[in-house]
């Protein structure tokens, strides 16, 4: 199935043009099925630093039974 997306309102934030509706359309018709508004955005939040570190990852061993 083919599914198309349009912009369908731009604002401006803290200097920077983003959108702010999108709609989604598919089928041959083109109705639109989903239309998306972002009613907030919050420009340059201040981040936990622990939240761009890597994972510690825990080191496991698959064994195959023999038949």
């Amino acid at each position: 199935m083919d599914v198309d997306y349009y912009v369908t309102k731009f604002r401006r934030y803290a200097g920077v043009l983003m959108e702010e509706g999108r709609e989604y359309t598919a089928g041959r018709d083109g109705g639109v099925f989903m239309e998306i508004t972002h009613e907030f955005v919050d420009i340059n939040p201040s981040l936990e630093e622990d939240l761009f570190t890597m994972p510690k990852i825990k080191e496991f061993w698959i064994r195959q039974k023999n038949r």
